[in-house]
C-alpha cells in the first residue's frame, strides 16, 4: 500500500514552507511573517509533522520578523536547526545572540557585542554549565571569553555568506582568528571595524581561495602598503609592516564583486586592493577623491581588472575627477553597467561615458544637488548606445520642458532594444501652465489606455493629489508621444517622477 503523500517527510517539508509563513505587503514590497495559528496547528497534527516541520520553521531566523518574540528557552532548544541567521546590528536589543546554539549555519548577519548583563543569571542547564569554569579545556575557556557573535562565527565553519558588523563606537578591533575555519565563505560584508596592524590583509589571505563578493564599509586602520606588498613576520610572529616578498603573489583570484564605502578615505588603500583582484567584474565605491588619487585608482583598476563589467560610483567630488575613472577603460570596452551619483559639473563626463558606448547596457545618472545638469546632453547616451536596455536620469537641477522633449523626439535613438526608461526631472513652470493652455486635458488613465499603457500599480497616485496629477499628466502626455515617435517596441516600463507605467500586453482576439 502506497503511503499518503503527507506521510512522506520530503513532501511534507516542501508543503511546510507555505503553511508556516504568510506574505504581506510592506512599503510596496512583499515580506513574510510567521503565522502563529498555522504553526500551532501544524506542529500538533502528529509526531511526524512535528519532527518534519520544526526544522522548516527554524531554517531561517530573522529578528526583523515576528521570530524575535520567541521565548529565550525555545531559542536555546531549537536554534540548532537554523541554517540562515539574521540579527543585524541596528536591532541588537531584540535578540540576544548568546541564546543561539547554531553549528550548521550557511548564511549569517551578525554584530559584535559583549555578553549582556544578566546573562549569567540564567537558571537553565546551559547557564550552570557556563559558570563551571574549573576543569575546562583552554579552548572552552577561550570561547567563553569571546563575544556571542564571535562564538557563532567560530562554531559555524560551513558559512558561505557573512555580514559581520562591529556595531560599536569606537570601532572594535577585527580578530582574524574568527575566520580561521571559514574555508567555504564566498560573500563577506564588514562594517565598522578597526583593521589596524595588517588585520585586513591577514583576513583576505584566509578567504582568498573562496571569496567572490566583498563589501567593506567604514573600515579603519588599513595602510596602503599592507595590501600592495607582503609583510615580514617579527620574532614574535607578528607583522612588522616591512615587505619581505614571501607572499607578494597572493591574490583574490575568485573575487568578482567589490564594494568600498568610506567617504573619508583618500582611495590609496583601494588602489592597492584592486591590484589583488584580477577577475573583478563589478566595482562599487562611495568616497571622495582628489584628482591625483582618482587618476591612480583609475590606472590601477583598468590595468589589473581588465574584465570589469559594472562600475557604480557615488561621490561628493566635482565630476572632472571622475572622468579618468570612467574614461580610462580598455579598448575595445567591456563595461556593460554604469551608475553615477555626483554633484557636477558635467564638463567632459558625457564624453568619458561615450568611450563605452558600444557595450553599455545599463546607465543611471543621479544629481540631487550641486551644479545644474545638462539633461539634454546626457540624452546623447540614448542616441549613441545601441545595446542600452536600461536608462535612468534623476535630477532636481534641470527642467522637463518642451526643449527637453523636442531634443528627445528629433534625434534617432540607437537603443532599439530599450526595456526600461526612467525620468525624474524637476518640473518647469511651462508644465504647470500646460493644463490651462490645453482646451481639454484628458484624465491620465485615459491617456494611458489610448497609448497602450497602464499604471504598474493601482496605488501609484493618491486621488487627492490633484495638482500633482495635472503636472504629471503633462509629463506623461509628452513622454508617451516621444516613446511612440521613436518606435520603442521593446520598452515595457516607463517611470516618471517615481510613478511606474507598464505597456499593456496585447492579447489575441
Amino acid at each position: 500500500m502506497q503511503p499518503h503523500p503527507l506521510e512522506l517527510p520530503e513532501v511534507l517539508a516542501l508543503i511546510g514552507t507555505f503553511l508556516l509563513w504568510v506574505e504581506e505587503p510592506q512599503y510596496h514590497q512583499p515580506t513574510h511573517r510567521l503565522d502563529p495559528k498555522a504553526i500551532s496547528a501544524c506542529l500538533r497534527v502528529s509526531k511526524l509533522w512535528y519532527k518534519t516541520l520544526l526544522p522548516v520553521l527554524w531554517h531561517i531566523f530573522s529578528s526583523q520578523t515576528s521570530m524575535h518574540c520567541i521565548p529565550p528557552a525555545v531559542i536555546r532548544r531549537d536554534s540548532h536547526f537554523c541554517r540562515i541567521l539574521e540579527v543585524p546590528s541596528y536591532s541588537p536589543d531584540k535578540v540576544d545572540l548568546s541564546l543561539f546554539t547554531c553549528t550548521h549555519l550557511l548564511e549569517a548577519t551578525l554584530f559584535h557585542a559583549e555578553c549582556r548583563q544578566g546573562a549569567g543569571n540564567d537558571t537553565s542547564g546551559r547557564g550552570r554549565e557556563e559558570r563551571e569554569v574549573d576543569g575546562q579545556q583552554p579552548q572552552q575557556q577561550l570561547m567563553k571569553a569571546l563575544s556571542p557573535g564571535q562564538r557563532l562565527l567560530r562554531s559555524n565553519p560551513r558559512l558561505r555568506i557573512l555580514d559581520w558588523s562591529g556595531a560599536g563606537i569606537p570601532s572594535p578591533p577585527l580578530d582574524v582568528d574568527d575566520f580561521a575555519g571559514l574555508k567555504e565563505l564566498h560573500t563577506l560584508s564588514l562594517l565598522g571595524w578597526d583593521c589596524s596592524n595588517g588585520q585586513l590583509r591577514r583576513l583576505l589571505k584566509i578567504v582568498a581561495g573562496s571569496l567572490k563578493e566583498l563589501k567593506l564599509d567604514w573600515i579603519k586602520g588599513v595602510q596602503p602598503e599592507e595590501l600592495s606588498t607582503a609583510l615580514s613576520p617579527s620574532k614574535e610572529g607578528e607583522d612588522t609592516g616591512v615587505a619581505d616578498g614571501n607572499d607578494a603573489g597572493w591574490a583574490l583570484s575568485q573575487l568578482e564583486v567589490l564594494e568600498w564605502f568610506n567617504l573619508h578615505s583618500d582611495g590609496s588603500c583601494l588602489t592597492s586592493l584592486v591590484k589583488r583582484c584580477p577577475n573583478l567584474k563589478s566595482f562599487k565605491l562611495r568616497l571622495d577623491l582628489d584628482e591625483t588619487n582618482a587618476t591612480r585608482l583609475a590606472n590601477s583598476l583598468w590595468t589589473h581588472c581588465p574584465n570589469l563589467e559594472a562600475l557604480i560610483v557615488t561621490t561628493m567630488s566635482p565630476v572632472p575627477y571622475l572622468q579618468p575613472l570612467i574614461r580610462c577603460g580598455p579598448t575595445p570596452s567591456v563595461l556593460r553597467k554604469l551608475r553615477i551619483t555626483s554633484q557636477g559639473p558635467d564638463c567632459g563626463l558625457i564624453a568619458a561615458i561615450l568611450h563605452h558606448a558600444s557595450t553599455l547596457e545599463d546607465i543611471s545618472i543621479v544629481r540631487e544637488h550641486g551644479t545644474r545638469m545638462d539633461a539634454i546632453g546626457y540624452c546623447r547616451l540614448l542616441f549613441e548606445c545601441p545595446r542600452l536596455t536600461y536608462f535612468s536620469l534623476y535630477t532636481q537641477r534641470s527642467n522637463f520642458n518642451q526643449d527637453f522633449m523636442d531634443a528627445l523626439k528629433e534625434q534617432h535613438w540607437a537603443c532599439r532594444g530599450l526595456q526600461e526608461l526612467r525620468f525624474s526631472i524637476a518640473t518647469s513652470d511651462e508644465d504647470r501652465r500646460l493644463k490651462e493652455e490645453r482646451e481639454i486635458m484628458e484624465d491620465d488613465s485615459d491617456v494611458l489606455r489610448k497609448m497602450g499603457w497602464e499604471y504598474a500599480n493601482s496605488n501609484e497616485l493618491r486621488q487627492d493629489e490633484s495638482s500633482a496629477r495635472q503636472v504629471l499628466s503633462a509629463k506623461l502626455w509628452r513622454a508617451l508621444e516621444m516613446v511612440q515617435s521613436q518606435g520603442l517596441e521593446q520598452l515595457c516600463l516607463l517611470q516618471l517622477d517615481s510613478v511606474n507605467y507598464r505597456r499593456i500586453s496585447s492579447t489575441p482576439s
